[in-house]
């Protein structure tokens, strides 16, 4: 799971996007610009306590109900990779096995499975592919 900072959003749903709302917050805060901009772009790694205490300080006095803060600022997001996978019709995984050999081409084997059907049996052909 992945843990994002959902600035943007917060602005957005009480309109508080306005064009300069970063140089805003910043000098609220008393940190630089571009320090917001990552966080309301979900680019920061490790915020500091105190940035995000005065971001939310900043967003109470704007108009945000205390009792959202700071739980609205945070959201998880799953992994998208298997979300992918899974929306596949057809998935092929491969697995093998490298076998290093004296002779000069090594010789591989790989076993191709697709969801749904099985390719067992398979033997490597003359160029070390299953066919």
């Amino acid at each position: 799971m992945r843990i994002e900072i959902r600035l943007k959003q917060i602005l957005e749903e009480y309109g508080l996007d306005s064009y300069g709302v970063e140089t805003k917050i910043a000098k609220a805060c008393g940190v630089h610009r571009h320090t917001i901009g990552n966080l309301l772009h979900n680019r920061m790694k490790n915020p500091s306590l105190s940035v995000l205490d005065g971001v939310c300080r900043w967003l109470i006095h704007m108009g945000v109900p205390y009792e959202e803060l700071p739980g609205a600022l945070f959201a998880f997001r799953p992994p998208t990779l298997w979300k992918a996978v899974a929306s596949l019709n057809n998935v092929v995984i491969y697995l093998g096995m490298y076998v290093h050999s004296s002779r000069s081409t090594p010789l591989i084997a790989q076993v191709p499975r697709a969801a749904g059907r099985s390719r067992a049996g398979t033997t490597p052909g003359p160029t070390g592919r299953c066919a």
